[in-house]
């Protein structure tokens, strides 16, 4: 069998991750909001996420550490991205938000072919 086997089935695990994320980060947003405790929901969903990636790497099952990476990653992202507007006052959120969202789309791909360089 050549490497694309085992190349595809890592890639289709670790995209457990993506999907599980695209429900957490609402849901972590929700639970911010809800709860009014967003800094507790960054901290402990930043430090979760740090251990369950230590884990990954020395776990023999992978696939139960992933799902709870993907499930947990989203908590604080969902946290992070209320922050602006609940700082921005009504008049000033619209370009706050543009300002926010484009920094962050902007550092987006930069900050990852910065890891991508910095790994090799």
């Amino acid at each position: 069998m050549s490497e694309a086997g085992p190349l595809l089935r890592a890639g289709s695990t670790i995209s457990i991750v993506l999907w599980l994320a695209a429900l957490s980060v609402p849901f972590g947003g929700f639970l911010a909001d809800q709860t009014k405790r967003g800094e507790a929901i960054i901290v402990a969903g930043c430090i979760a996420i740090a251990l369950l990636t230590v884990l990954l790497s020395r776990s023999g099952p992978v696939l139960p550490v992933v799902i709870a990476v993907g499930i947990v990653c989203g908590l604080p992202a969902g946290a992070i991205m209320s922050l602006p507007a609940r700082v921005l006052e009504p008049k000033t959120r619209a370009i706050g938000m543009g300002i926010f969202y484009t920094a962050f789309y902007a550092g987006s791909p930069v900050g990852s072919a910065i890891g991508g360089k910095l790994s090799t």
